[in-house]
Order: C-alpha cells, then structure tokens, then sequence
C-alpha cells in the first residue's frame, strides 16, 4: 500500500508554499507564525544565490554545472525584505551554523543590483534585511518552547534601529506556548496537526484547510486528480454564474444550483460517490437526472 505523504514531503512543501498561486497561504502562515502582515510576495530562482564562499565567476559555474539550491524556497516579501522557507525533516550537525551561512548568502542577493540600490556607486545600499524560516520535523532546542528568533540588527543613519537578520525556527513536535495571540496559537496547532499526522482540525482557519487540501490532491492517483479538476471546474463555474444572476437580480433557478452541477458532472461521466460529496445531494435524487 501505497504510504501517504503529508505536507513535510519536500515536493508538496514547495507546490504548497512555492506558487504564485498559493502565496495567500504563505501571508496568513507568517501572519500567524511571526506577525509580519505580507502584502506582495515576489518568487525568485533559488538558484541564483551566490554563496560567499566562492567568488561569483566560481559560482556562476559551479551552479551551471550542478544547477543545486542553497535554500528550498527563496522570496522578495513587500519589496524590501527578502526570505526564505525550509522544511528540514532530519536533524543534522551543526544546524544552527549551517543556516547562518545560508542566510548570509541570502543577504547578499541583491549586492550591486542596481535596481535596488539607494545610492548610486553604492554597491551595498541595495542590500535588503533576510529572513530565514525554518520547519523542523523534530526537536532542535533543550527546551519546551515550539518557535524561536534569532535577530542581528543594525543601526543606520538614515533609518535607525533595523532588523538586518531574523532566523525563525518553528518545531512541529512541540505546543505552541509562546505565541501571544490566541487565535495565531490556535491557528499554528491546526497546521502541526496536519504536518505530523495528517489530521485536519474541524475549526482550523481557511489557510490550513488549503494546505491539507492540497497535500490530499497531491496523493491521489493521476486519474483522480482529473476527476476533482474536473469536479471543482464544474463548481467555479456554476458559482461564476449564479454570482452574475445575481448582481444582475436575476434569482430565478438559483433553488436548481445543485442539480445542475450534478448533471454536468454525469454528463463528464464522474463516479456518483463523488458528485453525491460535491452537491451533497442524494444517490437517488442524482440518479432521477439521469
């Protein structure tokens, strides 16, 4: 039998949190794990980042030939801070030094970028504060405690007191004791459970409900995949339509919105146990639109 893979899964974690599409998802998630409110998300090629420990003609062939990625998903956030997103599923040596190195390499991304920099000559004035959020599937830290920052800050004349460096650690074996907001706490216990057995709590936000979604799609078979497109395509369309019908005050036929998505779905020749989920209706009452 074929094991099931929750959202830890390296593949799915990137699907999940990596898309354009799915970049809601990633603002409510950092709303709640670090309270930063994420307006734009920019993604960016992972394996851009030149690490500082090879000078950039090294590098440029080094990646050429490898094509490796120093970080798992790498992002500009509100056009001024740049971050990235780890899920690390096994505990290693030296974890703690092995992200800084990382980070660093992050921080310098935009060195020289013209586009970026806030002085003309000034090759380091495009430089922009690097956030590194990591997920561990295990235990790093000898204490009870499910999330820590770690801050290296600046001071700037021009713009005082700055987080240069934040690294976050966010362990899914432990409570969540210290987050202050209530709903965040709860909201961060939702998306342990889905990441550690696959449970998806009955009053967990709209952002955690997507994610355990879109881990299920992801292990169903090829032909099944099809029959839910096909399923939700149906749906968005009826939905389209009835909100039309109803900015234009026409209501008549809305009382039929289910029968109706059921016969598109016979007529696509989907199995009956899964219109009767999609339009909650009955076996009997689908079979007399046949």
């Amino acid at each position: 039998m074929k094991q099931r893979l929750l959202p830890k899964n390296d593949k799915i974690f990137k699907i999940i949190f990596g898309r354009k599409e799915n970049s809601w998802i990633f603002k409510e998630f950092v709303h709640d794990l670090i309270g930063i409110e994420v307006n734009e998300v920019t993604y960016l090629d992972p394996t851009k980042i030149f690490s500082i420990r090879h000078s950039k003609e090294e590098e440029v062939k080094k990646k050429a030939a490898s094509k490796t990625r120093i970080v798992d998903i790498l992002m500009e956030i509100n056009n001024q801070t740049m971050l990235t997103l780890e899920m690390q599923v096994r505990k290693t040596n030296y974890f703690l030094e092995r992200i800084m190195l990382y980070i660093l390499d992050v921080y310098g991304y935009n060195y020289g970028n013209k586009e970026k920099m806030r002085e003309p000559n000034n090759k380091y004035s495009g430089l922009e504060p690097a956030i590194q959020i990591c997920i561990l599937d295990y235990n790093e830290f000898d204490d009870d405690k499910a999330i820590h920052q770690f801050h290296l800050t600046g001071e700037d004349a021009v713009d005082g007191v700055k987080r240069l460096i934040t690294i976050v650690t966010f362990e899914l074996h432990k409570p969540i004791i210290n987050v202050e907001d209530p709903v965040s706490r709860d909201n961060l216990e939702a998306m342990r459970s889905i990441y550690i057995d696959g449970v998806l709590d009955s009053d967990a936000p709209k952002y955690v409900q997507a994610v355990y979604k879109k881990s299920n799609y992801y292990n169903l078979t090829k032909e099944d995949q099809l029959e839910v497109d096909a399923i939700e395509s149906a749906i968005d369309q009826r939905e389209a339509e009835l909100s039309y019908a109803k900015i234009e005050g026409k209501n008549e036929g809305m009382i039929e919105e289910k029968f109706e998505v059921a016969q598109s779905l016979l007529a696509q020749g989907i199995d009956l146990n899964i219109i009767i989920k999609a339009t909650k209706l009955s076996a009997e009452e689908i079979e007399k639109l046949k």
